[in-house]
């Protein structure tokens, strides 16, 4: 009897618990999710995968577990920053083709955290490309009025905002399309999750399908959206150009420091003698943003 009199107390705070310990792994997933992406985004990633075709290899979602796991040093007696297996999870599953050469299961589903993230990151991504793209010249505002999820909002935002400027417009349209998505996310997962009668993360892993995502209608908007990005925007003669001098500025910098290891930092020289050269390059090309790599292309 006193056993299930502490229960009773406690499973509201034991409930609050299992949310606020959700809510961390979430974060922890969101904030770690493109550690493993070195400069210049995907051109980027695509010019070391082929600098260590024979190294090893290189992919962002593994080069991320690689960082939280053994190139990131805050503690005396090992590598790494000690994160819990499910967020190290998140890392891996984040493309299932991996997991399994990562050390996971890759038949089970992402937990929910994971799947979240992925989906919020994917919104995230093509907002904040749209935005980018018209910002940039590179994709009119017009043209866009083939896409449903554009047309929708625009009409509307166009009419309440009547003499604001058009970059308000832009931008309030965006959002209005980030807000129609999350709140379908927010319903469609919730009725996927419930039919499914998930009761443990372990139902979860084990479930047919992702239980985490958009609807079926809008899935098919994101979709279409998606796809006018890649035509107008992703493939625009100027961003192919800007990949093409990432891939040359990258290839450079390898091929000077692997002629001369010693234009390496100091840690990096310690650190290829216990994986080797090509990796000690690639893991110090992987750490730099856009600015220090063009920094460093123009003083070698």
């Amino acid at each position: 009897a006193t056993g299930q009199t502490v229960a009773r107390h406690a499973a509201p705070q034991l409930k609050r618990l299992h949310v606020e310990l959700g809510g961390k792994n979430a974060e922890a997933i969101a904030l770690s999710h493109d550690l493993g992406h070195g400069p210049f985004g995907h051109k980027g990633e695509y010019a070391l995968r082929d600098l260590m075709e024979d190294h090893g290899g290189f992919e962002h979602n593994a080069h991320g577990l690689r960082v939280v796991d053994l190139l990131e040093v805050r503690y005396p007696h090992w590598r790494g920053l000690n994160l819990s297996y499910e967020v190290r999870e998140a890392f891996a599953r984040h493309s299932p083709k991996d997991a399994g050469a990562l050390g996971f299961d890759r038949d089970r589903r992402p937990l929910l955290e994971a799947q979240l993230v992925d989906v919020c990151d994917s919104l995230a991504y093509l907002a904040h490309d749209l935005d980018d793209g018209i910002t940039a010249g590179l994709v009119e505002p017009d043209a866009l009025g083939e896409v449903e999820i554009w047309r929708a909002h625009a009409e509307r935002v166009a009419a309440d905002l009547a003499g604001q400027p058009r970059r308000l417009q832009v931008l309030a349209t965006v959002k209005a399309i980030i807000d129609e998505s999350v709140g379908d996310l927010i319903t469609a997962s919730a009725a996927r999750i419930a039919a499914a009668g998930v009761a443990s993360p372990e139902a979860v892993q084990a479930h047919e399908r992702l239980l985490v995502g958009f609807s079926d209608g809008m899935h098919r908007k994101q979709r279409r959206l998606s796809h006018f990005l890649h035509e107008h925007f992703y493939c625009h003669p100027r961003l192919m150009k800007m990949g093409s001098r990432a891939r040359r500025i990258l290839n450079a910098i390898f091929e000077a420091y692997r002629e001369e290891p010693r234009l390496l930092d100091h840690d990096a020289r310690r650190w290829a003698e216990a994986v080797g050269v090509e990796r000690a390059i690639c893991d110090q090309l992987a750490a730099m943003s856009d600015r220090e790599a063009l920094d460093e292309y123009a003083r070698l």
